[in-house]
């Protein structure tokens, strides 16, 4: 279980990257249970570049070998019977669209109904209207590690995830996307949880979901718990105790990039020995290694 807190502090449970301190005053809380997405055709994936973009999203050297590798290495799998993909279930502007909430990005978009037919194919599409409200003059355009990316306008409207509802929420209407999300019909767009300071619209960047609505929240923070090919959930406002075993510990959050990074005293892999050796990192809830990479890393284990 991961919990995240505009507060700066992460905590780390027993398979926990996690965080906060309540907040003065009592509001509310709730959870939002992630989808799960069958794969429905097998893909290339190239091991070496996913590496690399993991690398290269978080501003970290990409050493020459893998730079190499990532450019002709690739091998062709079949997603195996129940393997998934999982999203969350969002309302935006009254239209449901299951996104991909990403902690390592801060914006809001989604496939909109200003794309061409070909790219709206297969997903569920924002069409801005009734309560929306342009923002004339502002854009967005955002890239990612793997060369993905999106671009288009910006419209205020209202957001729901689970009980909560943001209102005059910038909502970021895709009108440009890159092949690699076309092809993704089970993703419907991204919901930005890094801080807002990282948000591409211009000429003024806009404020994520959880900066609209954390003063409703009963604490300011939100948890995330991940499983493997199940579906996990999201908890906003609370802390659930019976997703982690242990207690909860802190460390202090930089986020002057923009990101949730933080430094661990130490680490240990499986039952190997524990090392005391500083490391940091970046809590990112879309970097998880893919299952490929797992399988061809001597030694690892599920």
């Amino acid at each position: 279980m991961v919990v995240f807190s505009k507060v700066t502090t992460v905590a780390l449970g027993l398979s926990t990257v996690a965080s906060a301190l309540p907040g003065p005053k009592t509001r509310k809380g709730f959870t939002v249970n992630q989808l799960v997405a069958p794969k429905s055709h097998s893909r290339s994936i190239n091991i070496p570049g996913i590496y690399a973009s993991a690398l290269n999203k978080y501003g970290a050297t990409v050493p020459q070998h893998i730079m190499d590798a990532a450019s002709s290495g690739s091998v062709v799998t079949t997603p195996e019977e129940n393997d998934a993909e999982y999203l969350t279930p969002v309302n935006v502007g009254g239209t449901v669209m299951n996104l991909d909430f990403d902690t390592g990005s801060a914006d809001l978009w989604v496939f909109s109904s200003e794309l061409s037919a070909q790219e709206q194919s297969g997903h569920a599409v924002y069409k801005p209207a009734g309560n929306s409200t342009k923002m004339d003059g502002y854009t967005w355009k955002i890239s990612y590690g793997d060369g993905s990316g999106a671009s288009g306008n910006v419209y205020k409207d209202t957001v729901s995830v689970g009980s909560v509802t943001a209102h005059g929420q910038a909502v970021e209407a895709a009108q440009q996307i890159s092949q690699q999300f076309m092809q993704d019909r089970n993703n419907d767009g991204l919901l930005g949880l890094a801080f807002s300071s990282i948000n591409t619209v211009q000429p003024k960047p806009q404020t994520t979901f959880f900066d609209t609505v954390k003063s409703e929240l009963d604490a300011p923070l939100f948890a995330v718990s991940l499983k493997y090919h199940a579906p996990g959930s999201y908890d906003f406002g609370f802390i659930d105790k019976t997703k982690f075993t242990g207690s909860l510990a802190y460390a202090d959050v930089d986020n002057s990039d923009g990101f949730w990074k933080f430094t661990a005293d130490g680490y240990a892999v499986g039952d190997g020995a524990a090392s005391s050796s500083a490391i940091s990192g970046i809590a990112g809830t879309s970097s998880s290694p893919q299952d490929q990479i797992i399988y061809n890393l001597t030694g690892t284990r599920n």
